[in-house]
């Protein structure tokens, strides 16, 4: 599931057929793109957060979990949650990363043609020898 269909599932969840899970994911989704937190940041505890959307640590767990699996957060047994993306920008910067691949190739395309070009032209130019 890509971060768009996640993303677009969560809106479903939480308008058409609210779910605690999906709204604390909608939530804490949110709070990442708002910059409350920011790549690196831990979250508040599972306790914490749980007394915060007054739900159950199980609601908690299932909603880290969507977005551990969509590389939002990362979680571990004993450690606090840590932001490792901002939703819906995954995307954007693998975009942006297969553009900038795509300049360097055709640079490296223009480069080889240049080469292959010179390389012709100075064998023509060579004297044959005896």
């Amino acid at each position: 599931m890509n971060l768009s269909s996640l993303l677009a599932k969560v809106s479903v969840m939480t308008s058409a057929n609210p779910t605690r899970y999906g709204h604390v994911v909608a939530t804490i989704s949110t709070q990442i793109r708002s910059g409350q937190f920011k790549v690196g940041d831990e979250l508040p505890t599972v306790t914490n957060l749980a007394e915060e959307f007054q739900v159950s640590h199980m609601t908690i767990k299932q909603a880290l979990r969507t977005l551990r699996e969509n590389g939002i957060v990362s979680t571990g047994r004993g450690t606090r949650s840590r932001v490792l993306a901002i939703p819906g920008q995954q995307e954007e910067s693998l975009a942006d990363q297969l553009r900038a691949i795509r300049e360097r190739l055709d640079n490296l395309e223009g480069r080889t043609i240049d080469l292959e070009n010179h390389v012709s032209k100075a064998s023509r130019d060579e004297p044959a020898e005896p």
